[in-house]
């Protein structure tokens, strides 16, 4: 019997035969379908919870550019600006920063989430 070919228990027993399948007639998964469901709903909820936050600092800007508040303006438009703040320890800009970075990774996670 060669090596790949040994005796194998449980799951590796499985795996072994359901691989040993020229058809693929035996290789049938669980989606999990409801976990999948509630798990993009969760996301959805947090990405909710993020664009909200998002919506709360435009206002914010807002209210400085109606004021004539112009490096305000620099900051929500110009990435270079942003990073520069950020560096500096400027609270708004690191919260504007985080904020983005966070909507980003979750954004990623929910389009790269299977579907049921």
């Amino acid at each position: 019997m060669s090596a790949n070919f040994k005796k194998k228990e449980g799951f590796a027993q499985v795996a072994q035969w359901i691989a040993l399948d020229p058809d693929n007639d035996t290789s049938i998964y669980r989606k999990f379908g409801e976990l999948s469901v509630r798990s993009l709903l969760y996301l959805q909820a947090e990405l909710l919870v993020l664009e909200r936050e998002i919506a709360k600092i435009d206002q914010r800007d807002a209210e400085k550019f109606a004021s004539g508040d112009l490096d305000a303006k620099d900051v929500a438009s110009t990435w270079e600006v942003l990073w520069e703040q950020c560096q500096s320890g400027e609270p708004e800009a690191q919260e504007r920063m985080d904020l983005v970075l966070k909507a980003r990774e979750k954004i990623k996670e929910y389009r790269t989430s299977s579907w049921p």
